[in-house]
């Protein structure tokens, strides 16, 4: 798994690993579908949902909702779900966009192999339950989370 190689490897390595990252994961981009929505069932038909763009605030409240009071004060998730709801229409250039999304993609869901002393090459990618024809930018958050090391 590749979470647990990170902190092990040179830079060299690092940066090879990323070229990696970067080619599968723009692969998984170049997968098209005929319209954006959630994957249905094996044969991964696209079920029909209303644009992201106009999901957005409703989304953007349900999580606060599911935050614990303790953790997050009523003016905090107020001005969180406005943010959402004012810039929702910023996702409207995006809203077309049906190629496959992992939703999940992070180095714990990347198993890597060697190839050399700095050469990589991704073995699997994991966990595609929440994979979704949509804009692959979606991707990116997940790849950019604290696990992954600067490279």
């Amino acid at each position: 798994m590749l979470a647990a190689e990170l902190d092990k490897i040179s830079a060299a390595a690092l940066r090879a690993l990323g070229a990696e990252v970067g080619r599968v994961s723009a692969g998984i981009g170049q997968v098209r579908f005929e319209r954006p929505g959630f994957l249905a069932d094996r044969t991964l038909s696209v079920t029909r949902h209303k644009p992201r763009s106009r999901q957005l605030a409703e989304f953007a409240a349900a999580c606060m909702d599911a935050v614990p009071r303790a953790r997050l004060d009523s003016a905090s998730r107020k001005a969180w779900a406005g943010m959402c709801a004012e810039h929702a229409e910023a996702l409207a250039v995006v809203d077309a966009s049906a190629q496959l999304v992992h939703a999940d993609f992070n180095p714990k869901n990347l198993l890597v192999e060697r190839t050399g002393q700095d050469g990589w090459r991704i073995a699997a990618v994991l966990d595609w339950e929440f994979s979704s024809s949509g804009c692959p930018y979606a991707d990116f958050p997940g790849a950019r989370t604290p696990t992954w090391r600067t490279w």
